[in-house]
């Protein structure tokens, strides 16, 4: 899953404030945002874990994580 990160270039958050533009890009990219995510844990929630034993434990686990991991790091990029 890849979250679109819009193409702002804000050098002060007040001018930021004041310019339409980027305010908008902004809102439609949290709100893209919101609803990925929200799908993202979703699906993360109804899924059960397959196969026997302590394994298919690990295994369940393993791939939640690396499914929510990638979401945290892109929220966590220093051009977010």
């Amino acid at each position: 899953i890849t979250l679109h990160i819009p193409d702002v270039h804000i050098e002060s958050v007040t001018t930021a404030l004041e310019d339409y533009d980027i305010v908008v890009a902004l809102e439609n990219a949290v709100q893209e945002w919101t609803e990925v995510l929200s799908s993202a844990i979703k699906r993360e929630m109804e899924k059960k874990a397959t196969g026997k034993g302590p394994l298919g434990e690990i295994d369940f686990w393993r791939d939640r994580n690396a499914a929510l991991s990638s979401l945290y790091e892109q929220l966590n990029l220093p051009n977010v």
